[in-house]
């Protein structure tokens, strides 16, 4: 989950598919350089040092890693993940309903996304661990095999991206079906995202797919010219092959 927030959801993009095609090919290795959570935002600088700002009233800026060589980010609603260049992963912020529980303490880890309460992290070998508060079923029907190579997380669901360009969700099902059943059963898809209760999937021809909450896959794009996807809480966005 990009972005999971219950009040304010942000896009960060660029205003050129040439800037933007480039900043692909590096999160493809690690990661965005640009999270929001709920009241509170993250930023990479060029060094890798974690900038951090917005409201504090859950303390979702405390104790935020100093040094640098960080190169990748993701937000919860209260708690936040950095992830170093040697594979590492740093958490911090508001731990009361236990986003900061079972931390993994090894290295190997190549992306890192958060829930609501629940984050999770995608080792090298392609196995997605899983980490914080499962009392929302979070981790039901958690894939425990390898072969992923992206992932994504909503309020109390995930997502993860196979190899083979196939999509696979799990956790909390609150809409009777709807996030796991309607899930894409092709492959060929190249990026996945997610918002609160609701997730969008990019296919390598540039289709955007939406299934979950109705109200948040309504008016999903239906032509096949676009490079990327985010989602915010309610809400999802699609860049466009013209920029």
């Amino acid at each position: 989950m990009a972005c999971v927030s219950r009040r304010h959801a942000r896009l960060c993009r660029t205003t050129r598919v040439r800037i933007y095609k480039r900043h692909l090919e590096s999160r493809a290795m690690w990661g965005p350089r640009l999270a929001c959570g709920n009241c509170h935002s993250l930023s990479l600088g060029n060094d890798g040092r974690v900038v951090t700002w917005g409201n504090n009233g859950w303390h979702q800026r405390r104790d935020p890693p100093r040094q640098t060589g960080y190169v990748g980010l993701a937000c919860g609603e209260y708690h936040s993940c950095a992830l170093d260049d040697d594979g590492h992963i740093v958490t911090w912020g508001d731990d009361e309903y236990d986003a900061l529980v079972d931390v993994p303490t090894d290295g190997g880890y190549r992306a890192v996304a958060c829930g609501e309460h629940h984050s999770l992290a995608l080792h090298n070998d392609g196995a997605v661990v899983m980490w914080g508060d499962f009392s929302e079923n979070q981790r039901r029907d958690w894939p425990r095999d390898a072969g992923f190579v992206g992932i994504a997380c909503g309020s109390h669901h995930s997502l993860g991206l196979r190899s083979d360009g196939r999509v696979v969700t799990w956790g909390r099902e609150r809409l009777d079906g709807r996030l796991r059943g309607n899930q894409p059963t092709d492959a060929g898809y190249v990026a996945v995202a997610c918002g609160g209760f609701h997730c969008v999937a990019l296919h390598k021809d540039g289709r955007v797919v939406a299934w979950g909450h109705d109200e948040q896959r309504d008016d999903a794009p239906r032509d096949g010219r676009y490079l990327a996807i985010a989602c915010g809480f309610r809400h999802s966005v699609a860049l466009r092959d013209d920029g």
